[in-house]
């Protein structure tokens, strides 16, 4: 085992901890109240503490297919979503609830604690080099767009999440046809996590990070159009799944294609921040709009309406490559003085004698 030396392997180890600790205490609720505090901040915050240094280390370790790279490691995740609530099930009708909290922070705890031990810093730093920093990079135009879209789109993304199943049961679709609907979100996801992420050395990521965010307008507008047809709702949920996860995918890849990896791991924090933003009052706005107006439509026009804000902010960003960290050395090297090169010239020293000299070698 390799010891805890590396800033992301520390926050890998606090996540195991936090996060199995966090799922354990659920199984200990009495009240609502205390499982807002245990799952939503002890998993919310040990879940933070891993998803971006695992992204950071995954940039850091891959140039050329590196969003190839962090589109496997995202997939993780996705995978995790398709499969957790089946799984969950199960074990929520076998052991009980509070058993299946208990095993599922056992199981946590120990993947994440094994993956703190196989982590190994990249070759190429993704802390910040002396000079400027992330924060010159978070206080540049092109960022702010870039967290503002994420903000805006995970309002809606959020809302969705909370909504798409209480919304389909209203409609008149069965509670297990509703719930299937994350499950196509989640599979859609996973497909786009791969599929997307192959294509970036052909169309550049910043292109197809903005055509992500630029579907899920029309997304919405076929979940508002949708009603009761499960057709239309199947349609949404693949359209917002692959879209999403597209967005998982590229997210890193695009923050290091404009940003560098350097300090990579900050920008992708204040990147996500953002996200847990918009998953933060997404939900809540959604059900008081939807609980005022007695119905589906001003929700989801504005779920709408925001996606579209976020479409024209990511599309407002300039698209420009970080050289890699030897590339930049290497464009940054004085150039030898004249007197140096015609020195080597005369002397013998440089290309054309040292041809010479092979050819009467030969």
């Amino acid at each position: 085992f390799r010891p805890v030396t590396s800033p992301s392997r520390r926050l890998l180890v606090g996540a195991a901890f936090i996060m199995g600790a966090g799922l354990v205490a659920t199984s200990l609720v009495t009240s609502l109240w205390m499982g807002y505090l245990t799952y939503g901040v002890g998993v919310g915050f040990g879940a933070g503490l891993y998803i971006t240094p695992g992204f950071a280390v995954v940039g850091g370790w891959f140039d050329r297919d590196r969003a190839l790279a962090l589109g496997v490691a995202s997939a993780g995740s996705g995978l995790g979503t398709l499969l957790l609530v089946p799984v969950a099930s199960a074990l929520i009708e076998s052991f009980g609830w509070r058993t299946t909290y208990v095993i599922l922070g056992a199981v946590a705890f120990v993947v994440l604690l094994g993956a703190s031990f196989l982590v190994a810093p990249p070759p190429v730093p993704t802390e910040p080099a002396a000079g400027p920093g992330p924060g010159s990079a978070t206080a540049s135009g092109p960022f702010r767009l870039l967290f503002m879209s994420n903000v805006l789109m995970s309002l809606a993304l959020f809302a969705a999440f909370a909504f798409v199943v209480p919304f389909a049961t209203d409609e008149g679709i069965s509670s297990r046809s509703a719930s299937l609907l994350i499950s196509i979100v989640g599979a859609a996801s996973l497909t786009g996590r791969l599929a997307l992420s192959s294509l970036v050395r052909r169309l550049g990521p910043l292109r197809l990070y903005q055509a992500c965010l630029c579907v899920q307008p029309v997304a919405y507008l076929v979940w508002l159009v949708a009603g009761g047809s499960y057709g239309l709702l199947a349609v949404f949920a693949v359209m917002l799944g692959l879209s999403y996860g597209g967005y998982v995918a590229l997210a890193p890849t695009v923050a290091a294609h404009l940003f560098g990896v350097a300090g990579l791991g900050g920008l992708l924090g204040t990147l996500f921040f953002g996200s847990a933003l918009g998953g933060l009052f997404g939900p809540p706005v959604a059900g008081f709009l939807a609980d005022r107006s007695g119905g589906h439509a001003l929700p989801i026009a504005l779920s709408l309406v925001v996606t579209v804000g976020a479409c024209l902010l990511t599309l407002a960003v300039p698209d420009r490559t970080v050289p890699e960290a030897g590339a930049l050395e290497a464009a940054s090297a004085p150039p030898a003085p004249v007197s140096a090169r015609a020195s080597g010239r005369l002397s013998g020293d440089g290309p054309a004698a040292s041809l010479a000299h092979r050819r009467r070698g030969a």
